[in-house]
Order: C-alpha cells, then structure tokens, then sequence
C-alpha cells in the first residue's frame, strides 16, 4: 500500500460524541472494517465482523485519538487483526470479544 493511498472502512466514525453501533455485520473490508477517529463516548456492540482467511490487511475496528470506547459482545471471524488501538486513545474497555482463529 502506498503512503498516500487512503484507508477504506466499511464504517467511519469521525468527530462522533455520544454513539453506539450495535447488531450489525461487516464482511470481506478490504482494509479497516470500522475506523473510530477522535470520538468520545462510543459503545460498540453485537457487531460481527469476517474476512476471508487469505485477506492480507483487514483491521477487525481501528481506533485514534478516541477516548472513552466501549467494545463489547463483539465477534472477530478469521483474518482480522481484533482491534488495533492508535495513539491518543484513552478509556478504551474491551470485553466479550470472541475472536476467531488466524485473529491477532
């Protein structure tokens, strides 16, 4: 990947105060499948998430500069990379995550 390409994610969110995603399912994302950009306040939650296991970069939900996250009841099938937390993200709970195998 170039380093002027743009990163492609199924779900943005930028700038969000006060959210939630819940039940949703993201499949076969070719780089990030949820991207959390300086958000505050955010519950993520009975999301699931699948890529192929050949997928080569599938971020599972990528977080910056994001404070206050809540990950919960969340599923991450085979090639995701779980949730890859950039700098400047404080507050983040992570819990009752199911990760599938070939997930780091």
């Amino acid at each position: 990947m170039h380093a002027f390409m743009p990163h492609i994610a199924v779900v943005v969110l930028s700038y969000v105060n006060n959210g939630t995603v819940s039940g949703i399912t993201l499949l076969n994302s070719k780089f990030f499948h949820m991207n959390v950009f300086q958000c505050k306040d955010i519950t993520i939650k009975g999301v699931t998430i699948t890529a192929p296991g050949d997928s080569p970069n599938t971020d599972g939900i990528h977080m910056g500069d994001s404070s206050k996250v809540t990950i919960t009841g969340t599923t991450l099938a085979p090639a995701t990379t779980a949730s890859p937390i950039g700098p400047g993200s404080t507050g983040i709970n992570i819990t009752g995550v199911t990760c599938g195998p070939g997930t780091a």
